[in-house]
């Protein structure tokens, strides 16, 4: 489904209306591939998480960011059906972000990145991998990278970041900071928080998890009303301190 006018026509008869730049710009993350193009746009409809405003299709809900349960299912169907060793490479990249650094990927799973080329290659024979066009190893699309990254628990993913920006081995995943707070938290909120105790600015966490700086500046704003906060520094109190109401 790479024609703009197939997935305009899509979206018009899932939606009952053509989507908002915003909207068409989350489809566009598939890359226009038929499979997962289908799986985005009927699981926003199945969550019900589009409206149409003014004659166009808009995304609403509290956490816009969140792909649809659909699409991560799909990434675990994916994942099942690949040999262990790529799938823990693909796992680790998707969370790593956007460009995957294969010396990078290597050092955190502690193998030579020689003895990894059996999976990289596998990865990239099955469509999930592609070269692009500075010739870099690449996912086949974001929703793809995101799927796969959503696949994992929160407490997995920060872990892998943790251990990515401190420069180690990929280890046995801690609990995040803010973990106290789950049940209170999206899971995407649960992450920015974690990054914010960190002491990472929203500029960091965007290229961390692959996002804009704007999504990330509302997950922040969201954590300070919901906790009553005024600050950043409030809410990375709050994240490691879970003797606080």
């Amino acid at each position: 489904m790479s024609d703009l006018d197939a997935v305009l026509r899509l979206c018009a008869t899932a939606f009952g209306a053509p989507p908002a730049t915003g909207l068409l710009e989350v489809i566009a993350g598939a890359g226009g591939d038929q499979r997962w193009t289908r799986a985005l746009v009927d699981g926003l409809v199945e969550e019900g998480r589009v409206r149409v405003d003014d004659g166009l299709a808009v995304l609403h809900g509290d956490d816009p960011d969140r792909l649809p349960e659909r699409v991560v299912d799909l990434a675990r169907e994916i994942l099942a059906a690949r040999e262990p060793g790529c799938r823990q490479l693909l796992c680790v990249a998707a969370v790593l972000g956007p460009s995957l650094d294969l010396d990078r990927i290597a050092e955190m799973v502690e193998r030579p990145a020689a003895v990894l080329l059996p999976a990289w290659q596998e990865a990239f024979d099955a469509g999930l991998l592609r070269s692009s066009d500075g010739g870099d190893l690449v996912f086949a699309h974001e929703v793809l990278r995101r799927a796969i990254a959503g696949s994992m628990p929160a407490a997995i993913r920060c872990a892998l970041l943790r251990q990515h920006e401190q420069g180690g081995p990929a280890a046995t995943p801690a609990e995040p900071a803010g973990s106290h707070l789950a049940g209170r938290l999206t899971a995407r909120e649960q992450t920015v928080m974690a990054l914010v105790a960190r002491g990472r600015s929203n500029q960091q966490i965007a290229r961390s998890l692959g996002i804009s700086s704007h999504a990330v500046k509302r997950h922040v704003s969201n954590l300070l009303i919901k906790f009553d906060c005024s600050n950043r520094t409030e809410v990375a109190l709050l994240a490691v301190t879970p003797q606080r109401s």
